[in-house]
């Protein structure tokens, strides 16, 4: 019986092989692997682009996939791991493109695999090698990594690891920036599934700009009642995107009591917007500092068909939040103001609301 399924294996990548030859656009991949120290046990293999994940047992220690990808695409491969993190030992990210792949790992030591066949996984690798070589500390470290990846990304428009690393800054990086170098990538890198997502993020940070219409949403407050932003027209609304579980956002709340007493009969509301899974933390850190005297709701991130987490349904996602704590300043118009990312921005915050109320 293994002897059959060798030999339909070996016919089946030989198809492969041949279609790779005849056309450019073949878009089956064949992941063949191997794990040192192990014998037996289940390995996964998780489409970071669909969530979607396949399942295979090891057979003396060897482990095969295959499947229907249509551009380079990021995977996690995920072995005898002890948590759901992927910095578990027996668990790592790579990425796989349509064709056969061989892949080499040893039990408890997946970040060090040895994998062929992947030109989009070595471009990974050298672009990895360079920010592991910075040695500066503190905030020197961030701006020559920044300059790492723009380099990267000027240098290497038909990469997606270009893609990747615009990906990881696009929400962070001044919006001139990330559309320069978005318009930087090659057509077929621009029309992939990160690079969609990009452009995706970049027209919500357009749309989210001082001057626009705050985007609207309806969720369900700590005392069970329907939040509706729309509720709120002709009062100036300050929406609070924090969590349990964020030490600086929980250091913003003295001033933020203040503010609110101060202002509140005046005509503010502050909506709290928690990036938290987990309700009884939610409830608990809102009691625990005494902020249940304004709106709260969870940030609405749902789980989809096959129980991942879908944060493109968050009400953050609408905002295109990418620091916590961010606060958004809305006028009476439903009108965004200002952002304010960070807890120094605090300060600043209170200048413009003392600028508004003083009027």
């Amino acid at each position: 019986m293994k002897l059959l399924f060798f030999f339909l294996t070996l016919y089946f990548c030989n198809l492969i092989g041949v279609a790779a030859q005849e056309t450019s656009t073949s878009s089956f991949f064949i992941l063949n692997g191997k794990v040192l120290g192990q014998e037996n046990g289940k390995i996964i293999l998780k489409n970071l682009n669909t969530n979607k994940s396949d399942t295979c047992l090891l057979q003396n220690g060897k482990f095969y996939f295959t499947g229907e990808i249509t551009e380079p695409t990021r995977v996690a491969l995920r072995g005898a791991v002890k948590s759901n993190s992927d910095t578990d030992l027996n668990a790592v990210i790579f990425y796989i493109e349509p064709t056969i792949i061989d892949v080499e790992l040893k039990y408890n030591e997946f970040k060090n695999l040895k994998i062929s066949g992947v030109k989009t996984q070595l471009e990974y690798e050298l672009l990895n090698d360079k920010i592991k070589k910075l040695e500066d500390k503190g905030s020197d470290l961030f701006v020559k990594m920044e300059k790492i990846y723009k380099q990267f990304i000027i240098s290497n428009p038909e990469s997606f690891v270009s893609c990747y690393a615009l990906r990881l800054y696009s929400k962070g990086w001044p919006i001139d920036t990330v559309s320069f170098l978005y318009n930087k990538l090659s057509n077929g890198v621009r029309n992939s599934f990160i690079g969609i997502k990009i452009i995706e993020t970049i027209n919500r940070r357009i749309n989210n700009m001082s001057g626009k219409p705050a985007k609207g949403f309806l969720s369900i407050d700590l005392k069970n009642k329907i939040i509706n932003l729309s509720d709120f027209t002709g009062k100036y609304v300050l929406l609070d995107f924090w969590a349990s579980w964020c030490k600086p956002c929980r250091e913003n709340t003295p001033a933020l009591i203040e503010i609110f007493k101060k202002y509140h009969n005046s005509g503010l509301e502050i909506i709290s917007i928690a990036d938290d899974f987990s309700p009884n933390d939610w409830k608990k850190a809102i009691f625990q500092d005494g902020t249940q005297i304004w709106h709260h709701v969870l940030n609405d991130i749902k789980k989809d068909m096959n129980g991942n987490l879908n944060r493109s349904m968050s009400i953050a996602d609408k905002y295109a939040i990418n620091l916590l704590p961010t606060l958004v300043l809305i006028d009476k118009n439903g009108i965004i103001l200002s952002y304010y990312e960070g807890v120094e921005q605090v300060r600043d915050l209170s200048l413009k609301l003392n600028e508004i109320f003083q009027r």
